[in-house]
């Protein structure tokens, strides 16, 4: 979470602290620079992008760390996240539901997949927010 936050942070608001630009990490289908695949789980698009993200993290990733383990939770949440931006950078090269060349940024698909690892997982639980 601390990780997603700080690297907003810089994306939002300094990204003239390091040589990178932060719009360089953000995933297109095709650019060539495959390493983006996984650096675009950690930037999002803005204070509600993030915040959403970090509240179904909170509440879906302590369980399911707890259950595997802190190694194997990091391999589940990294591969959810790259097949994730692999899946929407499909719809995007294809132009489906008009996402035709739109980027893929935030860590939504790798919560979507702690999401079903958790409803396999935990079918009976019962999870509470608020």
């Amino acid at each position: 979470m601390l990780l997603m936050l700080v690297a907003f942070i810089w994306y939002k608001y300094f990204p003239m602290l390091f040589a990178v630009d932060p719009v360089n990490l953000v995933f297109y289908p095709g650019n060539g620079r495959i390493w983006t695949i996984v650096t675009a789980i950690f930037i999002h698009a803005g204070w509600l992008h993030l915040l959403g993200n970090l509240v179904y993290f909170n509440v879906f990733a302590p369980i399911l760390e707890n259950r595997v383990g802190h190694g194997m939770f990091l391999v589940y949440f990294l591969l959810m996240g790259i097949l994730g931006n692999v899946m929407h950078g499909l719809v995007a090269s294809q132009g489906w539901f008009g996402q035709y060349g739109m980027g893929v940024l935030g860590a939504s698909g790798a919560i979507a997949g702690l999401l079903a690892f958790s409803l396999v997982g935990f079918r009976n639980a019962k999870v509470e927010i608020a």
